[in-house]
Formats: structure tokens, sequence, C-alpha cells
């Protein structure tokens, strides 16, 4: 029998996300980079911090190896599909990020609302605010 790893200071030692989820078509639309930022967010997910869950878009896309328009897009790709949603608004000038939850967690002691499940094709099932103070385009 092979010997067990016994260093616990690794914490959880997997990013689950559950089949059901994984098979429903609101996963299967999203395009890789928003699966590997769901995994990021998962992972930042300590089992008591959901719905303050902080990660900027420029850390995101340093993490996920992307340039940072495209985790932005991946952050409203995630929530467009119920995955993620926002919770608390940015304020980059006092370099506070988002906040999220997950919604396939636990949130509060409630359990989780699912709300990918809702998700069909051109319908968003949440929108991500703009930024407060970004002037239109001319």
């Amino acid at each position: 029998m092979a010997p067990r790893n016994k260093d616990t200071s690794l914490g959880r030692n997997f990013v689950g996300k559950s089949r059901a989820m994984m098979q429903s078509p609101a996963f299967r639309d999203l395009r890789p980079v928003a699966r590997a930022l769901l995994d990021e967010l998962i992972f930042i997910f300590n089992g008591s911090n959901n719905g303050e869950i902080h990660l900027a878009v420029r850390i995101a896309a340093k993490k996920i190896n992307c340039h940072p328009d495209t985790a932005g897009n991946a952050f409203k790709e995630l929530s467009r599909h119920g995955f993620i949603k926002h919770t608390r608004g940015d304020n980059w000038q006092a370099k506070k990020s988002r906040e999220w939850r997950i919604t396939c967690k636990k949130h509060n002691g409630q359990e989780p609302t699912n709300d990918w499940i809702e998700w069909e094709p051109g319908k968003p099932v949440f929108k991500v605010p703009q930024r407060y103070n970004k002037k239109p385009r001319s």
C-alpha cells in the first residue's frame, strides 16, 4: 500500500464541480477561458467566503493566463450563464475589486441557488453592472 500524504498544509486537495453542472447546457456553452475562471473562483472559495469572493480582472487575467479584456468577458459570461452573481460593487480607486457569489456553493447557511439551471441561449440569468464612472465612448 502506498504511503498517504500527511501534509495538511495544502488545505483542500481539489476543486469540485458537480457532474450535473458539468453536463448542463449552460456549462457546455462556456468558452474555455470562462471555465478556467470558474475553477479559479471555486479555488478561492474557502467554505465561508461565498458572496465575498474578491478577484480583480487584472489578477484573474494573470492567474488564467489571458488578456484582461478576455478575463473581463469571462466574468460577464459566467454571470450571464448563472454560475456567479455580483454581490458588491467595485471601487478601483480604493483598490477594491468586485465581490462575487458562486451559485453552486452554499451562501450564508443557505443551500446553493444553482441559477445556471435557468440559463437558456440568448437569455442571460444575471447582468454584470458596468463600471460606475465609465465615460461613454464618443
